[in-house]
């Protein structure tokens, strides 16, 4: 019985504990967000948010996670039939190279492509039609929760990059800054109602994102395709 009123109390602290870790490093920072937005009132809350700047901001934004996406996406389904379906020479390598990115800062990453995006192309070998056919009918249908999951992931990537995209996009504002950029701009500037007014939108649409990918998470597993 003491081993069990034991294990119950080391349940609950650790649930505890977690439920303070997240409230501290999670909840507190969002709700500060929001209030400080709405500080100055709903008028200067929509005045913000609806500046021209703001919504050119909010537009590349969209912008950007639709083509990062869409480049994710064809090049993730290659590279991952690629390594699942073919025994090659250099399968070890190029599976190290997809994972690199994830180790090194995004700033490198920028720098990487400030180097070398736009010079070199690669032109993947085409598939023949048998292997279109199988993958459209039954290989693509098998993972499309998965798909959807990793879709879900990377827009929520791509809308908070900061760092390679501080690098690259020459903070020209109204033409290159992405809300991330954008933020940065009027908190240097001491626009603290904007900058908040923005993270909140921000936030918003992380909260959007959160919930689809929790829906497909939930359709996935029941379905047995994450």
């Amino acid at each position: 019985m003491n081993i069990r009123n034991d294990r119950g109390i080391i349940k609950w602290l650790l649930i505890g504990l977690c439920a303070i870790f997240l409230i501290v490093a999670l909840v507190l920072p969002l709700v500060y967000v929001i209030v400080t937005a709405l500080r100055d009132g709903w008028n200067e809350y929509v005045t913000a948010i609806s500046d021209t700047y703001a919504v050119k901001s909010i537009l590349l934004t969209l912008k950007v996670v639709v083509i990062t996406v869409v480049v994710n996406t064809i090049f993730g389904l290659y590279a991952a039939w690629l390594i699942t379906k073919f025994t090659f020479r250099g399968k070890k390598i190029i599976s190290t190279l997809i994972d690199l990115p994830l180790t090194i800062s995004p700033i490198i990453a920028g720098l990487i492509f400030v180097l070398t995006f736009g010079r070199q192309s690669f032109l993947y070998p085409y598939l023949e039609k048998l292997g279109i056919q199988i993958f459209s009918q039954i290989t693509l249908p098998h993972i499309r929760w998965a798909l959807l999951y990793g879709i879900v992931l990377c827009s929520a990537r791509a809308m908070g990059e900061f760092g390679a995209v501080s690098v690259l996009s020459g903070h020209l504002r109204g033409l290159t800054n992405t809300m991330p950029l954008y933020i940065e701009l009027l908190y240097q500037a001491f626009d603290f109602t904007g900058a908040f007014a923005m993270s909140s939108i921000l936030v918003i649409m992380a909260v959007i994102i959160l919930i689809l990918r929790n829906i497909l998470e939930h359709r996935g597993n029941k379905e047995g395709g994450i």
